[in-house]
């Protein structure tokens, strides 16, 4: 198996991605997407696939 890590960009949002490469018929699904992917907030995942969005912060006020 080849492993690599990459700077990739998911819909505007940059993440550093571990990559490996498996023969094929090594595992059952076409893509596996990983913790570093998952852990990043601003994933939305709708009928069509997954959409990401870059983290926004909300500032308020007390009531």
């Amino acid at each position: 198996m080849i492993k690599t890590i990459a700077l990739i960009d998911l819909d505007g949002v940059e993440v550093n991605v571990e990559f490996h490469v498996a023969e094929e018929g090594d595992v059952l699904y076409d893509v596996v997407l990983g913790n570093d992917i998952l852990k990043q907030e601003g994933i939305f995942i709708v009928g069509e696939g997954v959409r990401f969005r870059k983290k926004t912060t909300v500032v308020g006020q007390n009531i």
